[in-house]
């Protein structure tokens, strides 16, 4: 048996040793113990090649069988765990698509009725506004309108003082040389300054209203003391009442001053 391990030991290693038989295979050896140990050691040799070629798998078919048995086992594995996964997934995704086809319902009617809410809300809010507008555009139209009558009154004041103060001169040019008649001179200028003192209690203009009375006070005076035939005297108290004709006209030049605007 020694000799048989090793010559298998050999062939496993990938060495073929030659078949060198001890016993000479002539025709003429007739020994029987010789033919004997030459049939066994030639059958032995027949089934070490029949072990060998057995038992020695090529390296690509030990791959492949590997690969073969590896890869059934792990889909077979892989299918036989997956598809109670799958079947898992299938009725959650069943549970959630329920869900979400009935909370974009909700949503849309929640949206919708937040719509509707502002939609409300910015028609009232409109309306306030354009219940406002109208209400400013009232406001100014009015402060308009106001203060068109006061510069129309203005002017009218500025043209009446003009009016009183020529006729003012013309009285004491009158009294300058010796003419004591100046009764009608002085007669249109206050009257001119009358009209000057509706029209300031109409504006509210405080100073001109002063100034105008204390102007028509002088002239009257004025008047009085040409009646005495007191000339430098009358000429006196036309200077003062010429002062406040100047100073009124200077406060009706000025718009802001003399034009009041109120509602």
């Amino acid at each position: 048996m020694k000799p048989l391990i090793a010559l298998s030991l050999g062939l496993l290693l990938g060495q073929t040793p030659g078949i060198t038989p001890s016993v000479p295979p002539s025709a003429e050896t007739q020994d029987p113990a010789a033919i004997a140990f030459r049939d066994a050691w030639e059958r032995a040799l027949n089934n070490t090649d029949a072990t060998v070629s057995v038992q020695e798998p090529t390296e690509s078919t030990d791959l492949n069988d590997v690969g073969i048995g590896g890869s059934g086992t792990q889909t077979a594995t892989s299918d036989s765990t997956q598809a109670p996964q799958a079947s898992q997934v299938t009725a959650s995704s069943g549970s959630q698509g329920s869900a979400t086809s009935t909370n974009p319902r909700q949503e849309v009617q929640q949206l919708r009725a937040q719509v509707q809410a502002l939609q409300s809300q910015l028609a009232a809010q409109q309306e306030q506004s354009s219940t406002n507008e109208q209400a400013l555009q009232q406001r100014l139209t009015g402060i308009q309108e106001r203060s068109a009558e006061l510069e129309r009154s203005r002017q009218q004041r500025l043209a009446e003082l003009d009016r009183a103060r020529t006729w003012m001169v013309a009285a004491d040019q009158a009294l300058e040389v010796g003419e004591l008649a100046i009764g009608n001179a002085l007669g249109e200028a206050d009257t001119a300054l009358a009209q000057v003192l509706d029209s300031a209690n109409r504006s509210g203009n405080g100073q001109t209203v002063v100034l105008i009375e204390d102007a028509r006070s002088l002239i009257a005076q004025a008047l009085e003391s040409t009646g005495h035939r007191d000339t430098l005297q009358a000429r006196q108290f036309l200077f003062g009442a010429d002062w406040r004709v100047r100073e009124a006209r200077r406060q009706n030049l000025d718009a802001p001053s003399a034009t009041v605007v109120t509602q």
